[in-house]
Parts: C-alpha cells; structure tokens; sequence
C-alpha cells in the first residue's frame, strides 16, 4: 500500500481546491471581456474536467501525481498567455508549493526544471512587451494567489489530519493482525531446539535464537552485527563457495558437515541454508538452521563398531577352530622331532615350534573376540582392578625409573562385567604406555566418577604419541606400528569394552604424549556390595 492512498488522498482535495479557484476565476474574467474571450472559458471547462476526473477517480496509477501537478503548472502558464501580465510569474511558484506537499522529491524536481525552462522563455523572450506599472488586476491576481496559498496550507493541515489518522487505523489494524502472527513467529523461533540464526548479504549476523547460543557457545551481545565463522579453518573455501550460491538463490538440505563452536571443539551438525527474498524478490538476508547430530553420529559409530566386532568375532571362532586342530598335530610332531637336539634339523624344527607358539597366541587372541558377552551378574570394583594393575607393573616401573601418579576418586565403583578381561584391557594400555616412553617419563593413572553414574580411567603417558592417521587405524585388525607387534590389542580392547557397555577414547599428538579415557557404566548394587560398604 505504501504511499499511494495518502497520495490519492492528497490529489482528491487538491482536485477541489483547483477547481473552484478556476470557477473563481472564470467569474473574475466574466468582468474583464476585453482581456478573455470564448477560448479562455473552453480551455477552462477542460481543465475542470480534467481536475475533476482526478477527484472521481479510486485507483490512479502512481504516475498520475506527475501528471497533476504539471497541469496545474501548464494552468498557470496557460493563463499567463491570456491576460499578458507579469503577475502570473507568482504563480508559477505555486506547483512547487503543492509539490512539497505531496512529499516527492522526484516531483519536486521535474516540476522546478519545467519551472526554470518556463522563466527563461518568459524572461528572454515575451517580458519586453510587457508594462511594470502594477495595476488594478494585478492587485486582483495577487488577491488571488494568497487566497490561493491560504487555502492550500489550510486543507493540506486538514488532509494531513485525514492522513495521520487513516495511517493510524491501517497501523492499529495491522498491528492487531500481526501480533499474534509475530508472537507465535518469535516464540517459534525463541522455543525452536534447533539453532536458528539470520546474516545479513555480508556475512554480518542479524538474529539468532537461544539454541544457537548454546549449540555454538556464544551469547547473543557478543555476535549480533559482526561477522562471525562457525565453520572450522579447512573449510573456508567450502563455506565461501556455498554462501555465494546461497546469495545466487540456492537452498540447501540436510546438509552434513562440521561446524565449531566458540572454544575450537568441532560439532557433527545438520544444516539448512536458505535465502531470504523480500516481497520484490530480491534476496536480502541468509537463514541457517543448524542441528546437533553429534549423538546420532556417535550411535552411528558404535553401531558400526559393534558390527566390525560381532563379525570379527563369527571369522576368529570359525577360524580359530579350524586351525586348532591341524596345528594340534603339527605341533606334536614337531616337539617329538625336537626330543633329538643332536639331529641336524634341530635348528630348522626349534625355529618351527616358535613359530608355531605365536600362531597359538594369535589364534588365543581370536578366540577373546568370539567369546559372548559376560552376565548381567559379574560385577567387580574398579579400584581392586587398577590398585592389582599397579601392583603387577610396580617392579617395572621402577627399573625403567618412571614418575607415578594415581589417585581413585570414584569411590564404591561397581563395574559390571568380567574382571579379567577389564583387568587385561588396563594392563595392555599401561604395558603400551610404558613401552612408549624413553626420555621424560611420567605415567598418569587415576579415576573419577561423572554425575555418579559414569565411572572414567585415565591413562596418560609423556611418550611419544601418535598422528591422527594412527589414531584413525587404532582398532584395526593387524595394524601396528611395534616390531614385533600383532595388531590386534587394542581390537581385543575396544571389544572388551563394548560387552561392558563403555567405551575407549584415544587423544594423542606426536612429541606430546597419550591419553586414553576408558569409559565404564555404573552397575546396580547388590546386598553384597551394600554389605562392604557397610
């Protein structure tokens, strides 16, 4: 709606005031016969018609407003040809008057111009012919323009009332349509538990809800009219390149990718990006909707590991049994050939039946992955655990002259599962950490209790930690990076974990050391355990 309807409003009254200023002056001229003749009164009617048609008109187009007030203009001139007297010059300011009224400066403009081309004509060309003497007409004209501009201030004051009060309403109006439109709108976008944030065509953040706040770690006065990067260093180019798509008028959904929030950390999130287009069309802003599918993704993980593990476990049983037997034999025979350390092949059948005890270990370590998980019923105390883990490495820690420190702080840790194998998950990871270190050595091992329900062992060495591409190939089957090594501990390890319900996590970084988390759950108390603690 715009401005159209004041200014229709402003040209109907106007319409009026023109037309009963003509009729004035067709009765003014009805004096002076030697000055108007029949022509002046035709072009009269013309223009009262033509005013006319602007004040019984509803919908004019916005051009119209030109249009009017450059008739009066050409009114003005008109009558200046007739009556041949300077006077008429006052009144060519009166269309710029009514041009301010109407508030157009496009108009105003257009009108000054014609106005300025008309005055040099007048002056350079027809003034000459004129007497300056100011008669009795003249005082009559003069009259006339004052009333004119009287009359014109007094409906504009009028008009603007009609106007201010039409705004009023058509506000109240839409006011009263749109809060409840706006409230539900905001409290959608306050209460969304997806983040949701608005930038503006140069990066600059416009808006964002409460659960963007937190998804990402900023507070609201801290990013609103800055510039802002929620994406990680290695994917500038892929955040620049989808932004100008996005201000090109491309949507996007769904969309996987990593952000990072305030202290660095990454986020597996979800996004839809699309541009906000105005009534004309044209896009002005940029929506992102941002989705934590961190534990989506984590459960995604676990699933998947569970399925390596469930099939590694089928494949080492079935193999496992399969190779047992005949090496069953193979190994007899070759201990009998052994019996006779004189022989010549004793060298050759020695070296065998080492071999042969390795595959006997790998085969040992297969059939670990095979085994079902332990009972509901097998619970132990994680303490006990670490304090016989520190106690087996306690002499080799002093020969190798390494600096302990341990300290249990979940107290009363009942851990569900079988106490061996957690213990042989602790002792391959301290035996790892050990075997890591060669200069400054420092072996951190303590435990603590997460919100009384998550029991965590920490395993922290000063060795010489591991790239990222190591730490992708940890669990692997075969992949190891010792000489001598199979491959398939910290397998064994992730898979003893999991028939816990926990789970390992592994930071390192190259020169700095590793610090591995072992998650447990916290398993319900029996009487028994009730009892000790009693």
């Amino acid at each position: 709606m715009g401005n159209r309807i004041p200014t229709q409003m402003r040209m109907k009254y106007f319409s009026l005031l023109i037309i009963l200023y003509i009729a004035l002056h067709m009765m003014y001229a009805s004096l002076h016969p030697n000055i108007y003749g029949l022509t002046f009164y035709i072009v009269n009617i013309l223009f009262v018609l033509g005013f006319l048609f602007f004040y019984l008109m509803r919908d004019l187009p916005s051009w119209s407003v030109y249009l009017f007030v450059l008739g009066i203009n050409f009114y003005v001139v008109y009558e200046y040809s007739v009556s041949s007297t300077y006077i008429y010059i006052i009144f060519l300011a009166y269309p710029i008057l009514l041009a301010a009224y109407f508030q157009l400066l496009p108009l105003i403009f257009v009108v000054m111009v014609a106005t300025y081309i008309e005055l040099f004509f007048i002056l350079a060309f027809i003034s000459g012919s004129f007497s300056t003497r100011l008669t009795k007409g003249d005082m009559e004209l003069l009259l006339f323009f004052f009333f004119l501009l009287l009359s014109t201030t007094i409906l504009h004051i009028w008009i603007e009332r009609r106007v201010m009060t039409f705004i009023q309403s058509q506000n109240q109006l839409m006011k009263s349509q749109l809060l409840s439109k706006e409230g539900y709108l905001r409290l959608f976008f306050d209460t969304a538990r997806d983040g949701i944030a608005v930038f503006d065509l140069d990066n600059r953040l416009i808006d964002l809800n409460p659960a963007f706040e937190e998804l990402y770690g900023y507070k609201r006065q801290e990013v609103i009219g800055k510039q802002v990067f929620f994406f990680p260093p290695h994917r500038v180019n892929e955040a620049i390149e989808l932004t100008n798509r996005i201000r090109a008028g491309e949507s996007f959904n769904h969309l996987q990718t990593q952000d990072m929030r305030k202290d660095g950390t990454l986020i597996d999130v979800q996004l839809t990006l699309s541009p906000i287009h105005n009534k004309k069309g044209d896009i002005i802003a940029m929506s992102v909707i941002s989705r934590d599918i961190s534990l989506q993704k984590e459960a995604e993980r676990l699933k998947l590991e569970t399925e390596k593990l469930h099939l590694a476990g089928e494949i080492a049983a079935g193999v496992a049994h399969e190779i047992r037997n005949p090496m069953t034999i193979i190994s007899g025979f070759i201990q009998m050939m052994n019996e006779h350390k004189d022989s010549p092949s004793y060298r050759y059948t020695s070296l065998i039946e080492s071999e042969i005890k390795r595959i006997e270990y790998i085969i040992s370590e297969f059939l670990l992955l095979s085994k079902p998980t332990p009972s509901p019923e097998d619970k132990f105390l994680l303490r006990d655990i670490l304090n016989d883990v520190l106690t087996l490495f306690e002499h080799q820690i002093k020969a190798n002259d390494i600096k302990l420190h341990h300290e249990w702080n979940a107290h009363n840790s009942w851990l569900q599962g079988d106490a061996a194998h957690i213990k042989q998950v602790v002792i391959n990871l301290v035996k790892n950490a050990i075997e890591s270190m060669s200069s400054q050595r420092e072996l951190h091992l303590y435990s603590y209790s997460k919100n009384h329900v998550d029991y965590i062992v920490v395993i922290r060495d000063t060795g010489t930690g591991m790239t990222e591409e190591v730490i992708e190939n940890l669990f692997k089957p075969f992949y190891t990076t010792k000489a001598e090594g199979f491959g398939l501990g910290m397998m064994i390890c992730q898979k003893i974990m999991a028939d816990v319900g926990g789970r390992i996590e592994v930071q390192s970084q190259p020169g700095k050391g590793t610090t591995v988390y072992l998650h447990f759950k916290k398993a319900k108390e029996s009487s028994g355990e009730l009892n000790q603690k009693s």
